[in-house]
């Protein structure tokens, strides 16, 4: 599987291996950036300012930033399902990267 920094699962989005290679091959620069105003997306800058490898290790999720980049033609309900897929996708990512801490020691 294939998650942005936001939690995001990729494979699930009509655009990845299209117009979009994900956060992580674009570094963060996703191409609806540029259609939305931003030169990038504004989760992934955040990400990099805290040094965070995506927003699982961030106490503010959901914030702002998720609000910011939110897709115009989700309904409400249709929002929150994918904020809480995307907050247990991320859940997911932590428990991998405790893992692979403990593993590495």
């Amino acid at each position: 599987m294939t998650f942005a920094t936001c939690g995001h699962d990729c494979n699930k989005c009509d655009y990845y291996g299209l117009e979009c290679r994900g956060c992580a091959a674009s570094s963060g620069n996703p191409f609806w950036a540029e259609f939305r105003g931003y030169s990038a997306c504004p989760v992934s800058n955040c990400a990099k300012e805290n040094e965070y490898a995506s927003c699982a290790q961030c106490k503010k999720v959901p914030c702002e930033h998720w609000e910011d980049v939110r897709d115009p033609e989700l309904n409400e309900d249709e929002y929150e399902r994918l904020v809480e897929e995307r907050k247990q996708n991320l859940y997911m990512f932590l428990h991998y990267l405790k893992l692979q801490k403990d593993k590495n020691g």
